[in-house]
């Protein structure tokens, strides 16, 4: 069998693709496989047990807090143990899978490498699976996945991104099940790349809240709601951002007759420029919107719109959608919609 280096492993893990990313993916991507002792390049070797690598502290299922953390034989056990030791400009390198129940905070400024690792917040502990909202600087972050089951008091989070410094984030899955749950809040300006978000019995929940200046790369976002309260799920709020990028298929699997929103818009600064290929909701809740606009100017180019509620709904602001089919009622309220599908183009 070929092997395969490491900056083609690290694209297969995480989804990414350096040769059509290189200002975004491919120099950072080299810098800090470089930093924790890989050649890019190079077949995959993990590096030396013994190797200490400068600015780079480890974590591993076979590591213990009581490590120096310092090369792979004396990993840490845990993130947070990682965190409090590394100074700022650090790596926390993770090259081990398994599940971390632990509620990862970042308070300086560190890049965590970790393409196999799940986070998942411990039940009854916080309200953050991974907070990066703190860490004052920018960030680099390849996480495997980050899981939260929700049903705490208060906001519950799988991610939180920084407010004032530019984060890039890449996670192969977010997991959310349970209510009262967002699961990438961004505050900050990003590029985020996810593979997939599953969203499972989440009323009052959210995929990604946007509310920065954002470029979204986003495989499948996939919801499956059994609750009747409102709100119901919403797969994308856009609150005061500038969004532009791409959704590959978002799908909605509605049991219940629950309310909520594909794409919602609710704020008078929020703009969006983006691709989606396919949008299709199925079930038993004729309340569940593909698009809702309230406010700001919205740009949707989508390959497939069907809904079992309205496909839109916009009450004001602007929406301009382009599909190559749309498929369900339409609800126009106020605002301005242009809506054209490839059979209105003579």
């Amino acid at each position: 069998m070929a092997l395969i280096s490491w900056i083609q492993w690290t694209e297969k893990v995480v989804g990414m693709n350096h040769a059509t990313e290189t200002d975004v993916v491919n120099r950072p991507l080299r810098e800090y496989l470089s930093a924790i002792g890989l050649n890019p390049d190079g077949d995959i070797t993990p590096p030396s047990t013994g190797v200490v690598n400068e600015n780079v502290y480890y974590v591993g299922k076979h590591g213990n807090d009581a490590n120096s953390g310092r090369n792979l034989a004396n990993a840490f056990l845990t993130f947070g143990a990682a965190i409090s030791a590394a100074p700022n400009g650090s790596t926390i390198a993770c090259l081990d899978s398994g599940q971390y129940d632990e509620a990862v905070t970042l308070t300086k400024t560190l890049n965590i490498f970790a393409p196999h690792a799940q986070i998942r917040a411990p039940v009854g502990s916080g309200t953050t699976a991974l907070d990066l909202s703190q860490t004052g600087s920018d960030g680099y972050y390849v996480i495997g996945t980050v899981r939260h089951t929700g049903n705490q008091p208060g906001r519950n989070y799988c991610i939180k991104l920084n407010s004032g410094e530019y984060s890039n984030l890449y996670v192969r899955k977010v997991i959310m099940s349970g209510t009262n749950l967002t699961g990438i809040n961004c505050f900050g300006d990003s590029a985020i790349h996810v593979d997939e978000i599953t969203m499972d019995n989440g009323n009052d929940s959210i995929g990604i809240r946007c509310a920065s200046e954002i470029n979204l790369d986003v495989g499948r976002i996939k919801i499956a709601a059994n609750n009747t309260s409102s709100p119901g799920p919403i797969a994308v709020l856009l609150d005061s951002c500038d969004v532009s990028g791409s959704i590959g298929r978002i799908n909605a699997q509605l049991n219940t007759s629950e309310p909520g929103d594909g794409i919602s818009s609710v704020a008078s600064a929020s703009n969006a420029d983006l691709v989606i290929g396919t949008f299709a909701s199925a079930g038993l809740s004729t309340l569940y919107n593909a698009i809702n606009v309230s406010a700001g100017s919205i740009n949707l180019r989508i390959g497939r719109l069907a809904s079992i509620g309205d496909i839109y709904k916009v009450s004001a602001g602007v929406l301009n959608l382009f599909a190559l089919s749309l498929s369900g009622t339409t609800s126009v309220t106020g605002g301005t919609v242009v809506a054209k599908q490839v059979s209105d183009i003579p």
